[in-house]
């Protein structure tokens, strides 16, 4: 069976000023009243997916009444629609409400009456329809209601009267409404005792009518620290020390408070609020127009989606006067704008006029400077191509001086090994030495001589020939510092040499095995035979120091 939620009148009497959760003390970095409008801003990035979420509960809810035949399961479900709507939308709050009135009545359920008349009551206050309201509470027979309900009737009648009250603002009724709000104040601390949390409540609204802020700063600060309440309650409930704040003055802790309200109904997804509309006025007396008009234009969204017809009211007056200062401020920058395009006009004017001076000049330094350093890229490839071949002859000078010394030496100890056989009359010796052929293992020498003094100066010969080649048809040497027969080739035309006659005779081979090689390589390459060469050309060797 559905059990009314009665937070929503112990509570709703506060519910104009009590918005935000409670602090005991402010962060040492939030120090200024912009640092809060940013923290409010993130969060209304946010606003949207809050309400789908509240939208969701909603869908699920009217699919269980869709379902649902019993008539008092109906009842119960109506109450935890209304519940969702309270806050969010009246004319959806209402619908619902009039249903549990309607089902109540068929039921002839007195209690499930007053329950139903209460809540719609509670709704037409907060929407602003106080005449309304207040025909629903005397519709409802007091004497009957038990101890917990007729403090909830109080409580309503006690928002009722204080709502009346603020929204009025003239003597004598304004008066004569918070004396009326007092006096149900009273009777519910008189009902519950006065260390009850409803009678703690009670004494709050009690100073807020009586515009005594510091106690009723003070006295919701202590509710909070010793009551435990819902998420949604402690929104309402402590949202009232920014406004206490507020009408005291102190315009940067009403601002923290208020901030945090707003950031709550964001969160529990209210429309029924007035935090936006405060904040917008604080922004618009601290010169903040943009944050001013994105605030009072956002309370005023919401206050159309519940259609609460003083908040309207409320955000209305405010709305006409931040737009002016707005359109003033627009005013005032585009003056500024126009002053500053006119004067930005003429030295652009100024600058044409220049630039088509220096512009003249600058083709005439261009030509000179391409001129130069196109001179100055063949100088360096030139100098690059000496040092180049400097390097390679200088290598090879050093390495024909080494071998030729070598083969000296070695034709100096057969000379001297011939003479001593000779004398000794060894004939047969000698004929045996003359005879033995170390030919291919000198030539072998030569050729490994050969590779090591190449490998030296074109460390990365190997690598760079076989970029040149599909992967399957790379050449593996027989080892790090040993050229093959293909490399060999190649390597000899990098040094210059050319000509397949000499390339013949140097690895002892006919020129015809020399063409077939060559001819072999290049179709193997991926590059064109006319160019293959060029490529072998472009091999760098080692690079020297000099650019």
């Amino acid at each position: 069976m559905f059990k009314m939620n009665y937070s929503y009148w112990q509570y709703g009497v506060l519910l104009l000023f009590l918005l935000s959760f409670h602090s005991s003390a402010f962060s040492k970095q939030a120090d200024s009243i912009n640092y809060y409008f940013r923290k409010l801003d993130k969060e209304l990035l946010n606003k949207k997916e809050f309400e789908n979420r509240k939208q969701q509960n909603i869908q699920k809810l009217n699919g269980e009444l869709a379902k649902t035949k019993s008539v008092e399961k109906q009842y119960d479900i109506y109450g935890l629609l209304l519940n969702e709507y309270l806050a969010y939308n009246y004319d959806s709050a209402f619908v619902c409400g009039s249903n549990m009135i309607r089902i109540a009545e068929e039921l002839r359920d007195p209690v499930k009456l007053a329950d139903s008349r209460l809540v719609v009551a509670y709704s037409c206050t907060s929407a602003g329809l106080f005449l309304e309201a207040k025909d629903l509470l005397q519709s409802i027979d007091s004497a009957s209601l038990d101890a917990e309900r007729k403090v909830a009737l109080y409580s309503t009648y006690s928002k009722l009267y204080l709502d009346m009250a603020l929204a009025i603002q003239h003597n004598p009724y304004k008066s004569f409404y918070l004396k009326k709000s007092i006096y149900y104040s009273n009777l519910i601390i008189n009902m519950k005792g006065a260390e009850h949390s409803l009678s703690k409540l009670q004494q709050i609204n009690i100073f807020r009518c009586q515009e005594n802020y510091g106690k009723a700063i003070e006295s919701t600060k202590h509710f909070l620290e010793t009551v435990n309440v819902d998420d949604r309650s402690r929104t309402l409930c402590i949202g009232g020390i920014g406004t206490f704040y507020l009408l005291s003055g102190d315009t940067l802790k009403a601002t923290y408070y208020l901030t945090e309200a707003a950031i709550g109904d964001i969160r529990n997804v209210t429309k029924e609020s007035s935090a936006l509309s405060d904040l917008a006025t604080i922004a618009f007396r601290h010169g903040d127009i943009d944050h001013a008009y994105m605030y009072i234009k956002q309370g005023m969204n919401d206050a159309y989606f519940f259609n609460a017809r003083h908040r309207k009211v409320e955000a209305s007056d405010i709305l006409p006067i931040i737009e002016a200062s707005r359109f003033e401020i627009m005013q005032k920058q585009q003056s500024k704008l126009f002053i500053a395009l006119a004067f930005v006009t003429f030295l652009f004017l100024c600058f044409l006029g220049a630039m088509a001076f220096i512009l003249k000049q600058m083709r005439l330094l261009k030509r000179a400077r391409k001129l130069i350093q196109q001179q100055n890229v063949d100088l360096k490839e030139v100098n690059k191509r000496l040092k180049d071949g400097s390097k390679v002859k200088d290598e090879y000078i050093g390495y024909f001086f080494s071998l030729n010394s070598a083969f000296m030496d070695e034709f100096d100890n057969f000379r001297k090994l011939v003479i001593r056989k000779l004398a000794g009359k060894q004939y047969n010796e000698l004929l045996q030495i003359v005879k033995q052929d170390d030919s291919f293992r000198n030539r072998e020498n030569k050729f490994t001589s050969f590779d090591g003094i190449f490998l030296k100066l074109f460390p990365d010969f190997v690598d760079h020939f076989n970029a040149l080649f599909p992967e399957k048809d790379k050449i593996v040497p027989p080892s790090p510092t040993v050229l093959n027969t293909e490399l060999r080739i190649f390597a000899l035309i990098r040094l210059g040499v050319t000509d397949s006659d000499h390339i013949a005779k140097f690895l002892n081979y006919s020129v015809n095995t020399i063409n077939t090689y060559k001819s072999k390589i290049k179709n193997r390459s991926m590059i064109p035979n006319n160019l293959f060469e060029q490529k072998i050309m472009e091999i760098e060797s080692v690079r020297s120091d000099i650019e």
